[in-house]
């Protein structure tokens, strides 16, 4: 389906913050207060967490949740998109993860250590955390300029390769 709004939000990795994709909105966003940002992020969320919901029930595992799969059209429905590393559950016992998928800075901890049995849903829904905070805020809540954001990276590489 076509969604007019799009994305809202980019990534700037220069600044090391989202942007607004959306001039229009952008410059509506600009002359109101951050409260109302705030509830605007809030009900654009409140769209998406059925949506979560849906997948989780219909057996699958988006597990690449972030600001920039989720959509909105004219109407501020919220869309999900990019499935393609996605995974579908037969059952239940198949919510454990076995394997690092996605961006990156959107995992949990646990996925991250790679702990054995990692469940997939708790995956998404610590990345659905970190998108709601990255539409109020519009930064990534661990990486707040670009040296933050090297030692992320650091962590994340060291947690990676260890034996």
């Amino acid at each position: 389906e076509y969604c007019q709004n799009a994305q809202l939000i980019e990534w700037n990795p220069n600044l090391c913050l989202f942007e607004y994709t959306n001039p229009e909105l952008k410059n509506t966003l600009n002359r109101s207060s951050f409260e109302r940002w705030q509830g605007t992020a809030v009900r654009g969320f409140n769209a998406v967490t059925p949506l979560f919901i849906t997948v989780f029930l219909n057996g699958a595992l988006h597990r690449d949740i972030k600001p920039q799969n989720i959509l909105f059209d004219s109407q501020w429905n919220a869309k999900i998109c990019d499935f393609g590393v996605s995974k579908l559950m037969v059952e239940c016992s198949e919510d454990i993860l076995q394997d690092i998928k996605g961006t990156i800075f959107f995992q949990s901890p646990c996925v991250l250590r790679n702990q054995k049995r990692i469940k997939g849903r708790a995956a998404d829904v610590w990345a659905l955390g970190v998108t709601l905070y990255c539409f109020t805020y519009l930064k990534h809540p661990f990486i707040h300029n670009a040296e933050s954001k090297e030692l992320t990276k650091e962590v994340i590489n060291s947690i990676l390769t260890e034996e």
